[in-house]
């Protein structure tokens, strides 16, 4: 049976993958399900004509047995895993789901493209000044018009923002006189398939310096204008990764893309069409949700579960008005039981997403919670996700009760101690913080875990079913 993935190995990119502005960290592995084996097969061995007949003859009296009822009944094939499934005794199995476009899947996954996106027409703002959201800039129908697909994964990653929601209301890191910020507050990356990417950051002077907007990009050499566009391309740009920045009245967007031409002229002239569109009628950050017959209800999103207020209660400081969100962009699929002493055949959908909250006036020494949060179809997905993972990292319990059950990592692996690992019904979160005061090492787990469990219960009120 093949090994569940060590950890970082199933997140994008896949090793030799391409750029990603803003990587994410390293996931958790999940134990995804095999059809296939390494290794040559085995040999077959060589049975006595007689004992190939007799056992031939004894499967078939059992299969009447067993199948003719079924056959004579009404047919019901369920797809998917609910608590009830989920007895141990079964095996049953998650059918993919096909989508245009996408060939055959690994075995992981079991719906590539379930992510949607809806268009919000609720206008952002920022210091008095509209925001023009990067993702809305390249839009998931622009994608699939130009016959670009998201690459499919179930951990968070390929689909990774920036955005103002408002939330906080700490200070924004502009940039110095010369350079913009290394992490800019409002960015979209895209991973593409087989292994492309593209990636905006939008500048606007009402959260960037304006001296940094014109110095960054001014080694950049002029290119042909699209529309009244202007457009800039680094002359550091090679033909495996291109650089670019369009620039319209006192807004500069950066591109950094790997695909190839001429797909990347024509996501070039996209960009810069919306970009005259929204600014004259700027819109909302795009909304996002999954729909696949493989999730009957709604993952829930890490970003709708912390808030800035859980920011301020960790470290009595005022979080950014942005949050920087990654989600998963396809519909997984795990058998717990593989290689595992969990006997729990059951096939379970999954995906996650991931949000972090931080303060925003220095990119770099930065105080942040991090939030990823898996959502499975029943609860008995989750329990084992818990048992699994509290091997590994070595959990030990918490001060209090948290959810129904919660363990503090203690031993750095694919998680870093003194993460909060809890499970709420069909959820199971891990919330993470990084203190320039207190680094990593210098704390003990079970301390950290302790500055966690009240955002952890606040969380907990804030999830449905």
């Amino acid at each position: 049976m093949v090994q569940p993935p060590p950890p970082g190995q199933g997140a994008w990119p896949p090793q030799g993958g391409p750029y990603q502005h803003y990587p994410p960290p390293p996931q958790y592995p999940q134990p995804y399900y095999p059809h296939q084996r390494y290794g040559p097969p085995p040999k077959k061995p060589k049975w006595p004509w007689f004992l190939v007949i007799g056992l031939v003859l004894a499967l078939v009296a059992a299969a009447c047995v067993v199948l003719l009822p079924r056959l004579l009944s009404p047919r019901s094939t369920p797809t998917i895993a609910t608590g009830e499934d989920a007895t141990g005794k079964g095996g049953g199995e998650l059918k993919n789901v096909p989508r245009k476009g996408y060939g055959e899947q690994s075995d992981g996954v079991a719906d590539p493209a379930p992510l949607v996106e809806k268009e919000s027409t609720t206008q952002v703002r920022h210091a008095g000044a509209p925001v023009i959201p990067a993702c809305t800039l390249l839009t998931f129908a622009d994608l699939a018009g130009k016959g670009l697909r998201l690459f499919p994964n179930p951990l968070a990653g390929p689909y990774s923002r920036a955005y103002f929601d408002n939330q906080g209301t700490g200070q924004v890191e502009r940039g110095s006189d010369l350079f913009v910020p290394i992490r800019p507050s409002n960015s979209c990356s895209y991973g593409l398939e087989p292994k492309n990417s593209v990636s905006m950051d939008v500048f606007q002077e009402s959260y960037t310096n304006p001296g940094a907007m014109v110095y960054s990009f001014d080694r950049y050499r002029p290119r042909p204008s699209i529309g009244g566009v202007k457009v800039l391309q680094s002359r550091s740009s090679g033909s495996d990764m291109g650089s670019y920045a369009l620039r319209l009245g006192r807004t500069v967007v950066s591109v950094h893309t790997s695909l190839p031409e001429p797909a990347r002229r024509k996501v070039l002239r996209i960009i810069a069409a919306n970009l005259q569109r929204r600014t004259a009628h700027p819109i909302g950050n795009p909304a996002l949700s999954y729909d696949s017959p493989l999730l009957p209800a709604q993952p829930a999103s890490a970003c709708a579960l912390t808030r800035a207020a859980d920011f301020r209660a960790v470290f009595n400081r005022p979080a950014a008005p942005f949050v920087e969100e990654d989600l998963a962009t396809a519909v997984g699929r795990v058998d717990f039981s593989i290689n595992t002493d969990i006997k729990d055949r059951q096939q379970y959908a999954y995906v996650e997403t991931t949000c972090k909250r931080f303060t925003g006036d220095d990119s770099v020494d930065r105080y942040v919670l991090t939030a990823n949060v898996t959502s499975y179809t029943a609860d008995a997905a989750a329990a084992n996700n818990l048992h699994f993972g509290k091997g590994i990292d070595i959990g030990r319990p918490v001060g209090r009760q948290v959810g129904e059950e919660a363990y503090c990592v203690t031993r750095k692996f694919a998680r870093s101690p003194g993460t909060l690992v809890f499970r709420k019904g069909r959820f199971v979160v891990a919330l993470t913080l990084s203190d320039p005061k207190q680094p990593e090492g210098s704390a003990d787990p079970i301390r950290r875990c302790g500055r966690l469990t009240g955002v952890a219960g606040q969380m907990i009120g804030r999830m449905r079913g």
